[in-house]
């Protein structure tokens, strides 16, 4: 099997699981004037009981919801996390809905270098050159993918 494509199989095994501020889901969804199954259906995930459990706090949405979620809602995909939620550089990742392969083909880079850095597994922030290809592939401000490098990092030491 070729080596790209065993990584991206790992890459779509555990998922990051990002939490969802509850209260908030449930406003914009009301804001919007949907019910839960209407949100359920145009986010493609199987009846009510499953947009109840997220505004229960029972579940969270896959990370491939997350920004269709969002876009539906009409707000960026920070907005649906808790406020003050320190991001790691995975979790950005997923809320932005890529793979690993296709951030890294995005910003020119290897999955490996973006599976390091998911892991916290760096001494020194990366090269700024590279830090802000991957900031445009992901949509983020360069600063906004530091402070997720630096979680992922803090994370890491800890570990």
């Amino acid at each position: 099997m070729p080596r790209v494509q065993q990584a991206s199989q790992r890459d779509s095994r555990p998922h990051a699981r990002v939490p969802i501020d509850t209260e908030r889901l449930r406003q914009l969804r009301r804001a919007k004037g949907l019910t839960q199954h209407e949100l359920s259906l145009k986010v493609g995930v199987q009846g009510a009981a499953a947009v109840s459990a997220w505004e229960r706090g029972v579940s969270v949405p896959h990370p491939s919801k997350i920004p269709t979620l969002a876009k539906l809602l009409g707000v960026d995909p920070t907005e649906l996390l808790p406020e003050g939620t320190p991001l790691g550089f995975r979790e950005l990742r997923v809320i932005r809905g890529l793979s690993r392969s296709a951030l890294a083909s995005a910003a020119s880079t290897s999955i490996t270098t973006i599976r390091r850095w998911e892991g916290g597994d760096f001494r020194f922030l990366p090269d700024e050159a590279l830090r802000r290809s991957v900031a445009k592939a992901l949509g983020v401000s360069l600063a906004q993918l530091t402070r997720s490098l630096e979680v992922s990092r803090a994370s890491q030491d800890q570990a």
